[in-house]
């Protein structure tokens, strides 16, 4: 059984930069985040990240002939049965433009 998925608002914004030929693939690596995060997410750790009871998970593809590096942070629910992810970097970024 695996975990439902809740995306803060900041991270749904960064989503919806995401061209829409990727947007399979990232939704495919966050439902694989889901079922093991124990296995896939490790802790965050303070230097370089500023919070360290986040947990991250990272992935890349190519796009357009260029790497996109994605950084999914996340926290256990309190009763432990959805992942909230807080953020979601990606580097380089899309800009809304990219999105079609």
């Amino acid at each position: 059984m695996g975990y439902a998925i809740k995306l803060s608002p900041k991270a749904a914004n960064k989503l919806a930069t995401v061209p829409r030929s990727l947007l399979e693939d990232v939704a495919s690596e966050l439902e694989r985040l889901a079922l093991n995060p124990r296995k896939l997410g490790r802790k965050t750790v303070s230097p370089p990240f500023p919070v360290t009871i986040e947990h991250l998970y990272g992935f890349h593809f190519r796009h357009e002939e260029e790497t996109h590096y994605f950084t999914v942070f996340f926290l256990y629910s309190d009763d432990d049965t959805f992942l909230y992810v807080t953020d979601i970097t990606i580097n380089p970024a899309f800009s809304v433009l990219d999105r079609n």
